[in-house]
């Protein structure tokens, strides 16, 4: 349904566009207006669902955002409002289909079994019952079972699914040896130093069917933002090079809210509260300081499209030779956020353990 709501809305947006450019303003406005109504049942479907469960989100914004352009006739505020959640939605959709298809890879790479030595003999046993102390051999392609430390010989080693190097590397004996990973070489033997619940490779499985089952709540905002803000300043920067009457006004007037209401809250949030915490617990701040950089840019950009709105309802208009000035700050916006999304992606991913 994502999707096709995505097509839907992208579609009305676009049509409206052409009809404007045309000269025809009343068919713009009913295609607009139709992409807002497509936009509205779906999400007053989802706001209900959530506060008979109690609770309140983004969705409730965007359902008085979308009904309060049709009541005022700005439809194509709404448009673009209606373009923000089918986008966030289908990403969402996207992520989950991703992170199930890993899991199930994950999963699927996990051992099974182990072959362990007692005396001369070497005996297939579940994975369930190595024991800490154990001496397991490992064939070559096999998967290292549990963590260990190896007892014979040198091991060649591809730890790729745990690091994301593809080169191999060599372990000695004595040399510790995580669960997860391939025997690229021949065979060597480990002693086990963990059980198959304690061990490196059940961590990340179980970190990943968390992460299935509920994304980092950071990550998920950071995305639905980058949906909703990304095209919303694009589209607006690009409109006032052609407008500045009542309509670019309230578009004006809609960016600013959505900032003030939902994205500087959770900037300010990970500025004082994330990233503090991430400073003590990795003993330094080299971390975050690139995000930290890029929330004072925001901020900055912020201020001053707030700037240019309440000199704009002083005087009752925008007025044409500040409109050069808004333009760059939603352009730089633009430019800031889209960059700093990629970082909190990446960093968060990366930051994990």
């Amino acid at each position: 349904m994502e999707p096709a709501l995505l097509v839907a809305t992208a579609a009305a947006l676009a049509a409206g566009g052409i009809a404007w450019l045309a000269g025809s303003r009343t068919a713009a406005d009913l295609c607009w207006a139709a992409g807002t109504v497509l936009a509205v049942v779906p999400a007053v479907a989802r706001v209900v669902a959530a506060l008979r469960k109690g609770r309140a989100g983004v969705d409730l914004i965007a359902v008085l955002a979308l009904v309060g352009t049709l009541a005022v006739g700005e439809y194509l505020a709404g448009a673009l409002i209606a373009l923000m959640p089918a986008t966030g939605r289908t990403l969402d959709a996207t992520a989950e289909r991703r992170a199930s298809h890993d899991l199930r890879a994950l999963l699927e790479h996990a051992p099974r079994s182990a072959r362990r030595r007692t005396g001369q003999d070497v005996v297939a046993v579940p994975l369930a019952d190595v024991a800490v102390g154990d001496v397991l051999v490992v064939g070559p392609g096999d998967v290292v079972p549990v963590d260990g430390r190896i007892s014979d010989g040198t091991a060649v080693l591809d730890e790729s699914v745990l690091t994301g190097e593809s080169d191999q590397v060599e372990r000695a004996a004595g040399d510790p040896v995580r669960s997860g990973v391939v025997n690229a070489g021949g065979v060597f033997e480990t002693t086990a130093t963990a059980t198959a619940e304690d061990s490196t490779y059940a961590e990340i499985v179980r970190l990943a069917e968390q992460a299935g089952a509920q994304r980092a709540p950071t990550v998920r905002l950071a995305e639905r933002y980058a949906a909703w803000f990304l095209p919303l300043s694009l589209a607006l920067a690009g409109l006032l090079t052609t407008e500045h009457g009542p309509r670019a006004l309230a578009a004006v007037r809609q960016v600013d809210r959505l900032l003030t209401d939902l994205l500087l809250p959770h900037e300010h949030a990970e500025e004082h509260r994330l990233y503090p915490a991430l400073t003590r617990r990795l003993g330094g701040s080299e971390a975050t300081e690139t995000m930290s950089r890029a929330h004072t840019e925001i901020d900055r950009l912020a201020r001053r499209i707030t700037t240019h709105l309440h000199l704009a309802d002083e005087e009752g208009r925008l007025r044409p030779d500040r409109t050069d000035d808004l333009t760059a700050c939603l352009y730089g916006l633009h430019a800031v956020l889209r960059l700093h999304f990629q970082q909190e992606e990446e960093s968060y991913f990366s930051l994990t353990p």
